[in-house]
Formats: structure tokens, sequence, C-alpha cells
């Protein structure tokens, strides 16, 4: 029992109020020898005389036996950042082993269960059973939505068990979580930064519109991927959608900002060109792909530019910081098996382009260009 650290917290807490062991035996109803094993780590006082040592010192149980069941928010992202490390250099079981300790001890850090619950959802391929790490992860989701009294840690699970519900395949319980009307979208950002001009806050006011117009500007071009494919039978709507999409993210240089938004866009427009039999115009998307999973992706992190020159601090407060939420090694092989285990794209096999494009993206799985 390593996190349990009674012994020192009886020492140091009796010493604190100047009293004797014999005093404290007195008063908890023991021997003096009792009270000299506890300190000296030669035995535990029964779990009955917790409550009572613990009202003696004026302290929480926890804090009597030194257990800490919450994380700060840094601790939070050093865990996040471990895990997500030897998930690309230790076996998945042996990782999972080690997690399940981790959040066993956490069971009630929900902050912890969440962050843990997206590691799980951005890593459960790796598993010999994917479905089953998908399933562990929608327990620590709905932990959460049931368990929390935190309003935005219940939203957060709410929205991670919709993600996982499809994961798995069930839409139907997915749907069952959400309000199928559509609302418009919260102006609060928009308000606080309103508010922040009329207080002369004038910096803190445009940090906040470049917060705003940078997620809305992620929104418009990344769902542009799926929202395509719903008109994969009708070209010209489908190819629309593909090329507003795209010169939007051209004209805000979305692809070195943030290149996960709009590679798949590139991928959707590929997957549409080569089902409407244009494949040249399905090679130059995968070439776009592949060009920016070689030039814009790695190292990967999360940063502004010339116009969005306010946020780079606002990326540092998310949970895990500015960097990927995947082990580099699953993002890499995930963007050569996109292309090369993609059925709709075994009629490009013998096409030299194809080939190239293969070629390059083999050699960025492992590890050069």
């Amino acid at each position: 029992m390593s996190e349990i650290h009674l012994a020192k917290c009886i020492a140091k807490k009796r010493r604190e109020m100047n009293i004797t062991q014999e005093e404290l035996a007195s008063y908890i109803g023991v021997s003096k020898a009792a009270v000299s094993k506890w300190e000296s780590e030669n035995s535990l006082p029964d779990i009955t005389l917790l409550p009572r040592l613990a009202s003696y010192f004026n302290i929480s149980i926890d804090k009597l036996i030194g257990y800490e069941p919450q994380m700060t928010k840094e601790e939070i992202r050093r865990q996040y950042l471990y895990f997500k490390g030897i998930l690309g250099t230790k076996p998945f079981l042996d990782v999972q082993m080690e997690l399940d300790e981790k959040i066993k001890k956490y069971y009630s850090c929900f902050p912890f269960l969440l962050q843990m619950t997206v590691l799980l959802m951005n890593h459960y391929d790796a598993a010999e059973i994917p479905e089953d790490v998908l399933m562990w992860a929608l327990t620590l989701a709905r932990r959460v939505k049931n368990e929390s009294e935190d309003i935005n840690d219940v939203k957060s699970a709410v929205n991670l068990e919709v993600i996982l519900d499809m994961m798995l395949g069930k839409p139907n319980d997915a749907l069952e979580l959400l309000d199928e009307s559509v609302r418009p979208l919260s102006q609060e950002t928009e308000s606080l930064a309103q508010v922040y001009q009329m207080l002369g806050e004038r910096e803190k006011a445009m940090r906040v519109y470049q917060i705003s117009i940078y997620q809305h500007l992620l929104i418009l071009v990344a769902e542009a991927a799926q929202y395509s494919m719903l008109y994969e039978d009708n070209k010209e709507k489908s190819t629309e959608i593909l090329n507003r999409s795209l010169q939007i993210a051209d004209i805000f240089q979305v692809a070195k900002l943030q290149p996960n938004a709009v590679v798949p866009v590139y991928y959707s427009a590929a997957l549409l060109y080569c089902m409407h039999g244009e494949m040249d115009k399905s090679l130059e998307m995968l070439e776009q792909y592949t060009k920016i999973c070689l030039e814009d992706f790695f190292p990967f992190s999360l940063h502004g530019d010339s116009y969005f020159d306010l946020i780079d601090d606002w990326f540092m407060e998310f949970d895990i910081g500015n960097g990927a939420p995947q082990n580099e090694k699953f993002i890499r092989k995930s963007m050569l098996s996109a292309v090369k285990d993609n059925p709709a794209f075994y009629i490009l096999r013998e096409d030299a382009r194809y080939k190239s494009i293969i070629q390059k993206l083999e050699a960025l799985v492992k590890g050069s260009k």
C-alpha cells in the first residue's frame, strides 16, 4: 500500500500538536505501544479508529492516510502524455493493465476519467479486441455522467458517450442521448468579447474573437468531409461542397494551422472522385492528402499564425496541452492504412502515381519522408 502514508501523518500531526504518544493513546483508547507501532509502520490502526483519529487531528480520513483521490490538471496532463507515449512502445495489454490500476486508484477523479476515456478512444484499435476497449471507455464515460456533480464534466461525458455509441455501431443509443432539435450556436464567446470591449480590455476582446473565429473555421472545414459523403450519388453537389471548403482552407492556411482538419476533406474528395470514375482527380486529391501528411503534420502541435496571433496560450489551457491526443506512431499508421487498405482505391493499385503515394506514406510510417 505505497499510497498509504498513515504512519508519517500520525507522527507529523502529533508533533505539530505537541502531544506525546501516551496522550494520543489515552484519547484514542489504546496503549502507548500501539501508537508507537503505528508510527514505526509495524502495524495499522483498526479501521474503526480512523474517524476518531481524523477528528482529533481535525483532518479528513483521506488526509489522515495520505491518500489523494484527485489529480491536478497538470498531473492529469502528465498521465495522458505518459500513457500515450508508452502505447507506442509496449504491448497494448501491458499498458492496459497499468492504466487499469491507475484508474482504480483515481476512480473518483472525474476529469482524469474523462481524459482516459479519450485516450482509449484514440488508441482502441491497437488492442486485440478493440470493441472491449471501447466498452471500457463507455463505462468510464457513463460513470462520470452518473456520478459527477460538475455540469461541464457531465456534458463532456455525454458527448463522449454519443461518440462511443456510434463507434460501437449503436446509433439509436446515441440518439437517445441527443436533443434532436438543432439550436443556433451559443453566442457566449462573442458576448464575452463584447463585454471585454466595453470594459476597455481591447487585447482580451481580440483574443476571444480570434478563438471564436478559429473554432468556427475548423468546424466549417472539417465537417465538409462527412457532409460531402452524404451526396456521394450527386457529383455536382458533393464537388461544390468540397471545392468551397478547400478554398476556405486554402485562404486561411488551415493545412499549416491544423492539418488534421483539412486532411479528411482531401481524403473524402479522393474517395468521391474515385467513385465517380475520375481517377486523375482522385489521385490529385490523394497527392494533396499525402503532401500535408508529410510536410505539415509532424511534429504535431496546435498553434496560431500571423492572423491568429493571440491564441497560442489558449491551447496550453487544454487538458493535454497543444500536442496530439494520439500516439504519433498510430497517426502515421492510420495515414497509410486509410489509403492502402481502403477497397475503394483498389482500382488505382497499378497506377504509378498511386504506388508513389503508398511508398511515401510507408516511408512516413518508418519515420522518414
